[in-house]
């Protein structure tokens, strides 16, 4: 008779097994490392990540890549320009042909704030002296340091905005009158006063005063010093490609694409983080003109490149820029209709802002429609999964 063994043993050692208990003790870390992995990598990034693997499984190889594409593109993305739709259409170019992205090594959504750009603030992608095809997400500039990071090819672009909408909307999205207690006309009032507060604390990522020019390389001991301003803008002017300008966003967009050699649909893509128009604030003029006074050396910057762009439009062709705009926006209406299922609201802001921002939810069911729901996080998570321990 073959006898059976006793609960709690094994039938080929007669070794006591773990108690339920036990194994249920166990498995609690795994539960719990399985929680934590949900809500740091929802399932929306986990579903971008394998349709962008489909996507790029389906593309060409490197070595297929047309040739007549210009890879290297330093994006210096300037704070509530505009500039996180240029870095989405930006970054899911570089998911579909394979081109690597210069990442921050500890956040993932931007590099250290209070730092110009340098190497060791870049996730070791690739071997020591490697070059990056492309640097996008929000850093300040030091051209001499990401000339060295980047490939030798790349195009350098940034984008500028109107002082008085982009600081509006700064002061929305940082969500400054909760934070200081006063609305924006106040804090215009005596605007060096709050500015050194906000600035002792360095809770923000840009100072509240000429914040394109800060993220340009500026540095805040020479905000009033015209000799240093007027100079860092004739240096920014020679040294980039194109400075796009947000109130001329379609042109912008097509003189991009013509820069760097692609093609419309390359760049057919969605507005990203715009706010809904119950959110913004109307400036009346008498608020205008300090805001303009206050951020004085932005003005100067605004003006030479919108002057810039302006001038390159007209060069391009007035009748040729509005084939193309058009050619663009039909091209992004198409994507739209295609993958586009619905628009909602949300808050959005670093500080829980109170702006309202308008969200596009898309089909997460096909490659092409997954990729635009990319952004700077996504992004992050796709490009170091399987390259980097970090």
């Amino acid at each position: 008779m073959i006898s059976r063994p006793r609960c709690g043993t094994t039938a080929s050692t007669g070794r006591q097994s773990p108690p339920l208990l036990i194994v249920f003790i166990a498995l609690i870390p795994a539960c719990c490392w399985i929680y934590m992995l949900r809500n740091e990598f929802p399932w929306y990034r986990v579903d971008f990540i394998s349709k962008a693997d489909q996507y790029k499984n389906a593309n060409v190889s490197l070595a297929q890549r047309p040739s007549w594409k210009r890879r290297g593109v330093v994006f210096l993305k300037t704070h509530k320009c505009a500039s996180t739709s240029v870095f989405n259409a930006l970054t899911q170019y570089a998911v579909r042909n394979q081109l690597s992205i210069a990442l921050p090594l500890k956040r993932k959504t931007i590099f250290p704030k209070w730092r110009r750009f340098s190497r060791d603030m870049v996730a070791p992608l690739l071997g020591d002296g490697e070059r990056y095809d492309m640097i996008l997400h929000h850093t300040r500039y030091d051209r001499a340091a990401m000339r060295d990071t980047v490939a030798s090819d790349a195009a350098w672009v940034t984008i500028v905005r109107d002082p008085v909408a982009m600081f509006e909307s700064y002061y929305s999205y940082y969500k400054l009158a909760q934070r200081l207690h006063v609305d924006l006309e106040r804090f215009m009032r005596t605007p060096s006063i709050f500015f050194t507060r906000l600035l002792s604390s360095r809770s923000l990522d840009v100072p509240a005063r000429n914040p394109m020019l800060y993220d340009l390389g500026l540095d805040v001991a020479d905000f009033d010093n015209e000799t240093e301003i007027r100079q860092k803008i004739a240096d920014l002017d020679v040294e980039f490609d194109l400075v796009m300008v947000a109130e001329f966003f379609p042109e912008s967009m097509v003189l991009l694409k013509r820069l760097l050699r692609m093609r419309t649909d390359d760049l057919a893509s969605l507005r990203i983080n715009g706010r809904e128009e119950a959110s913004k604030s109307r400036v009346r003029s008498q608020l205008a003109a300090r805001i303009r006074a206050w951020n004085w050396g932005d003005q100067l910057l605004y003006d030479r490149f919108q002057r810039r762009l302006v001038a390159r439009v007209a060069a391009y062709g007035a009748a040729r820029m509005q084939a193309d705009v058009a050619e663009l926006s039909s091209a992004s209406d198409s994507l739209g209709k295609r993958c586009v299922i619905g628009v909602s609201s949300e808050k959005k802001g670093r500080f829980a802002s109170s702006a309202t921002m308008v969200k596009f939810n898309v089909k997460s069911d096909e490659p092409e429609c997954a990729l635009l729901a990319v952004n700077a996080t996504t992004a992050w998570d796709y490009m170091t999964r399987t390259t980097i321990d970090l």
